[in-house]
């Protein structure tokens, strides 16, 4: 990866009189990145692998996140999330230097029988399959100190609040709501919505999913990213931009097939046949097939060496 065309551009100033920086191509494939001579600070912004597609709900978005890396040796390694295979969990994708863990993002929850999966570092759940399923949680971020941007905090909201929640046919009880929580069978059975870096929860069977959480069988809308249900099309993130790069839109939908979540840096595939649309690259979520789910987008990564 060392040897890929990189391209010096100024920044005006910054944090400790920063002038300029050197920013890596898309980075698709895992490998050792060599830190250039008299680098001061170092960004990355990377997403998870997207979670694939159920049969009858869509998969959770892997999570686009921008971290600060706290301190790196003369090499970075990176591991690139890969999508999930239908009815499987979306890979993080990891940035380490000297053996030492500095960040993850995602990847999304998968959609597969049952209630959906939850998402992991700042990737959304999937969605809950039919049958009145609930739907997958958000996973929390990998660290909050150095999280400087995450796409879904900004993403359309899409499902329900934190906080607390009536359950039907009851006269004082109430569920409780955390950050990112799958939507539950028995209450708006929506995904929360995504905040403060979590990913967005999952949608319950017959309920849309969070910010980036994976469509229920039989709702009407994904969150923003992640995979549609059956005749559902896939979450966009075409109004969320960072870093000169703007999220793809979602896959169109058939009666029998979900279209796939856009990603952080590609378009969802559509739904076709029986077969869901895949998720777009960088996180997208796979969208539902009554025979095959869509597979996830895989997780991608850009550096910034400042100077």
């Amino acid at each position: 990866m060392a040897n890929n065309p990189l391209v010096l551009n100024p920044i005006g100033g910054g944090d400790g009189g920063l002038t300029s920086y050197i920013e890596s191509p898309l980075i698709i494939t895992s490998g050792p990145v060599v830190v250039p001579v008299g680098t001061k600070e170092i960004y990355v912004m990377g997403a998870g692998g997207g979670g694939g597609g159920g049969t009858t709900a869509g998969a959770g978005y892997g999570g686009w996140q921008i971290y600060k890396l706290p301190f790196a040796g003369p090499l970075i390694d990176i591991v690139i999330g890969a999508g999930g295979a239908a009815g499987a969990q979306g890979g993080t994708t990891t940035i380490s230097s000297n053996g030492m863990l500095l960040a993850a993002i995602g990847g999304g929850g998968r959609g597969l029988s049952g209630a959906g999966q939850e998402g992991r570092f700042g990737g959304s759940g999937g969605g809950g399959q039919t049958g009145g399923i609930q739907g997958g949680a958000g996973g929390a971020p990998f660290n909050t100190s150095n999280l400087i941007w995450s796409a879904l905090d900004s993403a359309p909201r899409n499902g329900a609040a934190a906080g607390l929640s009536y359950l039907s046919g009851t006269a004082t009880t109430y569920l409780s709501r955390m950050l990112g929580s799958g939507g539950h069978i028995a209450d708006s059975s929506t995904g929360c919505d995504a905040a403060a870096g979590w990913g967005g929860g999952g949608g319950a069977s017959g309920a849309v999913g969070g910010t980036g959480g994976g469509a229920g069988a039989g709702s009407l809308s994904a969150g923003a990213g992640g995979g549609g249900s059956l005749n559902v099309i896939g979450g966009s993130l075409s109004t969320i931009s960072a870093w000169g790069r703007t999220g793809g839109v979602g896959g169109t939908a058939v009666a029998a097939a979900g279209g796939g979540g856009g990603g952080a840096f590609g378009a969802g595939a559509n739904g076709v046949g029986t077969t869901g649309g895949a998720g777009g690259l960088g996180g997208g979520g796979g969208g539902a097939g009554s025979v095959t789910g869509g597979a996830g987008g895989a997780g991608a990564v850009i550096l910034r060496f400042c100077f």
